[in-house]
C-alpha cells in the first residue's frame, strides 16, 4: 500500500495529468490529482470530481465560419423612357435553390413585381407602351418574394439576362460549448476538455 501511494506521488511530480495516449485527441485521460480517469461521454461534474477546478474556462458560444455558394440571376428591364436610364437591373440571389435576397436597381426589397409588363417604379409605370419590357422575358409576370424557388422566379420572369456564381462567408454559432484547460507549469504539459451541453466530447492533451 505504501508503494502504491509513493507511485501516485511520483505521477503528480512528473505531471499533473498523464495521458493514456499521445495523440491530438484521445478517448480517455488519467487525472493524477484525484487518481481517476475521465472518458468521452462523462458529464462535466464527473470531470470536475476527477480533475478538480480547471485553470482556464471558456464558456458561451463557438462561432464556426464556412463558405456558402450563392447563385445570382440578373434581369434587365428596358427602360429608355424613365429618367433617361437605359436599363433597370434586378438581381435575385439564391441559396440552396431559394431566393434569399432581391435587389431592384440596387435597393433591397422583400418582394417585387418587376417582371410584370406593367409595374410602377419611382411613381412611373413601365409598360410595353412606353418601352418598359423585361429583356428575355418569357415569364407570366407573377410577383417574386424571398423564399421562392428558382422555378418560381423562372416562371415569373423567364430566362435571366445572365447568371453569376458567388460565395459568402457564413457564421454559425454552436451553443452550450464549454472548454476547460488544465496545465502543469512544472512540466509544461496541459490538457483541454471540450463539453457540449455538459457532456465531454473532446480530450486534447499537449506536451
Amino acid at each position: 500500500m505504501k508503494y502504491s501511494k509513493t507511485m501516485m506521488m511520483l505521477f503528480s511530480v512528473l505531471g499533473f495529468f498523464i495521458s493514456t495516449a499521445y495523440a491530438d485527441t484521445v478517448q480517455e485521460y488519467y487525472c493524477a490529482k484525484n487518481y481517476q480517469t475521465v472518458k468521452l461521454g462523462d458529464n462535466i461534474l464527473q470531470v470536475k470530481g476527477a480533475c478538480g477546478e480547471p485553470q482556464e474556462e471558456k464558456a458561451g458560444t463557438e462561432v464556426v465560419e464556412k463558405q456558402a455558394p450563392l447563385t445570382q440571376w440578373f434581369y434587365q428591364v428596358n427602360n429608355v423612357a424613365l429618367n433617361g436610364t437605359a436599363y433597370i437591373t434586378n438581381v435575385f440571389t439564391f441559396k440552396e435553390g431559394k431566393v434569399v435576397k432581391i435587389q431592384v436597381q440596387g435597393q433591397e426589397v422583400s418582394s417585387t413585381s418587376i417582371c410584370d409588363t406593367n409595374v410602377s417604379i419611382n411613381n412611373a409605370t413601365l409598360s410595353t407602351s412606353m418601352g418598359g419590357t423585361n429583356v428575355n422575358n418569357t415569364g407570366d409576370g407573377s410577383p417574386v418574394s424571398i423564399g421562392d424557388t428558382e422555378d418560381t422566379v423562372s416562371s415569373a420572369c423567364g430566362d435571366p439576362t445572365f447568371i453569376n456564381q458567388a460565395t459568402t462567408v457564413e457564421s454559425r454559432k454552436t451553443e452550450d460549448t464549454v472548454i476547460w484547460t488544465y496545465s502543469n507549469p512544472t512540466t509544461g504539459s496541459s490538457v483541454t476538455f471540450q463539453f457540449n451541453k455538459g457532456i465531454l466530447i473532446s480530450i486534447s492533451p499537449e506536451g
